[in-house]
């Protein structure tokens, strides 16, 4: 059984078993059983409206451990369990979901909501990763508020765990299930576009978007919107004009829609295949008419409806670039891309919610498609059409929001770009480059006030290094307001 020890009434620490090597999978192997009996009161820091928390931590106990380091990789697909938390599924593929990014975790706990569960997920000193729901047994607060203490504690049960590049994945359904020892449901297998991960630089980018997952899906079988909504970072207006469209009955089932098209990019044709394979998993690839390959692959996660955690995994991208170039570089070049149609997608996801309010229509847990509502004016919303009358016929009800959640407020321009809060904030890579920015001023600023009394005989050489100063000093504003809100206005994107 998988747990995770919650001790007396500090915060919570944790320690998990080092993973052991699968195929291209890292599993976390339980080990130890949940007991959630004689609680023991601390004193002193027992406060009744404080949010201290009770220390968390994995203990093993021999006589239990179970064994997950056979040679047989059909019985060592994936770790074993007696019991742990499961969130239901309701007709979803039993098969695993995307928690967060392994560059992301620190020794801190890092908080994760997922198909309306809080989690909690953190990293041990020896490189092991434990989720866990977000809250402690004895009085409910949250355990990412408190840290990690490798001290004993009560045991609280852990989620199944696998790592595919740098992806960490929780089973989330009954640990009883027998998918969960089913190799062909491990990610590396059930999304083909991964197999190739483990020869890459991990470079796995993520961010939380207040779009619904069926808007977000909608959005990426839509061609036609490239030359618009991404106009200058992918294609161009002028590229505009008809799209070839290919559905086979066969690609249409429920457990994969596969749409093939070519279009116009840049001036220059190409032809691609849109993919989308159940709960979470999107990818595309394109050909251009000089054999260059191209393609992304998603994946869309609802963390509750009107919001979708989205991670992009690099497919057919310049090695050179994804070598030498700093995560935090490529994750601006992603967020600047995102930033090009979010605002739409935002607000096309509070009008259904609004049709939904009235009892029109309704999207997350019970999503219908909004055919109704929209107006097919060219062939290429072809592929909107049949996007949604799968979506309706294969997907309709089966998001498993663990409750009901009330749809999102209305939100400002500054809170649905803010890709401080969606992305920042939980990137060590991007937070860390923050911090430096935000101390880059003062250093300057010293080091401006050295030279100058140094070379205060020379006062044309000290103007040139103020005036040097302040072009550098604006350059870092530029890009430090780059982490956080940054506006996209289509109108004043030129041609």
């Amino acid at each position: 059984m998988q747990t995770a020890k919650v001790a007396n009434w500090v915060s919570p620490k944790l320690s998990l078993n080092k993973p052991a090597r699968h195929g291209p999978h890292r599993t976390l192997a339980p080990k130890a059983k949940i007991s959630l009996t004689q609680w023991k009161i601390g004193h002193k820091v027992c406060t009744r409206h404080g949010i201290l928390v009770r220390k968390a931590l994995s203990r093993e106990s021999p006589e239990r451990a179970l064994q997950g380091n056979q040679s047989d990789t059909t019985k060592d697909a994936g770790p074993r369990v007696d019991k742990a938390p499961s969130i239901p599924e309701k007709g979803l593929p039993r098969t695993w979901y995307p928690i967060t990014v392994h560059g992301n975790l620190s020794h801190r706990p890092l908080a994760v909501r997922v198909l309306g569960e809080d989690l909690v997920v953190w990293r041990d000193s020896e490189g092991a990763i434990s989720v866990l729901k977000d809250r402690c047994p004895h009085r409910l607060v949250p355990l990412s508020e408190g840290h990690v203490d490798a001290e004993t504690g009560k045991d609280v049960p852990r989620f199944p765990v696998v790592e595919t590049g740098d992806i960490v994945w929780a089973w989330l359904g009954d640990p009883e299930d027998p998918a969960l020892q089913d190799s062909a449901l491990l990610p590396g297998q059930y999304y083909p576009f991964l197999s190739s991960l483990e020869k890459k630089p991990k470079k796995t980018f993520s961010r939380v978007l207040p779009v619904d997952v069926s808007v977000v899906l909608e959005n990426f079988f839509d061609p036609a919107h490239i030359p618009f909504a991404h106009h200058g970072k992918q294609g161009t207006r002028d590229d505009a004009g008809p799209i070839a469209f290919d559905a086979k009955e066969e690609n249409t089932s429920a457990e994969h829609l596969s749409l093939n098209f070519a279009d116009v990019t840049r001036g220059k044709t190409r032809s691609g295949t849109l993919n989308f394979k159940p709960p979470v998993g999107f990818w595309f690839e394109t050909l251009s008419e000089t054999q260059k390959k191209g393609g992304l692959g998603l994946f869309c996660v609802p963390v509750e409806p009107g919001v979708t955690r989205l991670f992009i995994v690099f497919l057919h991208f310049p090695q050179a670039i994804l070598d030498n170039s700093p995560a935090w570089f490529l994750h601006k070049a992603n967020n600047d891309f995102l930033d090009t149609d979010t605002l739409l997608l935002q607000a096309q996801t509070r009008r259904i919610q609004q049709e939904a309010a009235d009892g029109q229509m309704q999207v997350g847990a019970k999503a219908t498609a909004p055919i109704e509502y929209y107006h097919y004016g060219s062939p290429a919303d072809r592929f909107v059409s049949i996007f949604w009358q799968w979506f309706h016929k294969h997907f309709n009800a089966t998001i498993p929001y663990s409750k009901h959640i009330p749809s999102a407020p209305l939100m400002s321009r500054s809170e649905i770009l803010d890709r401080g809060a969606q992305h920042v904030d939980t990137c060590l890579s991007c937070s860390q480059m923050r911090d430096r920015l935000d101390k880059a001023p003062y250093f300057l600023g010293a080091a401006l006030l050295c030279a100058s009394v140094w070379l205060r005989q020379r006062p044309f050489v000290v103007t040139i290094m103020i005036v040097a100063t302040l072009l550098i000093g604006q350059w870092i504003r530029g890009l430090r307001r780059s982490f956080g809100f940054t506006d996209y206005v289509h109108a004043n994107v030129k041609k």
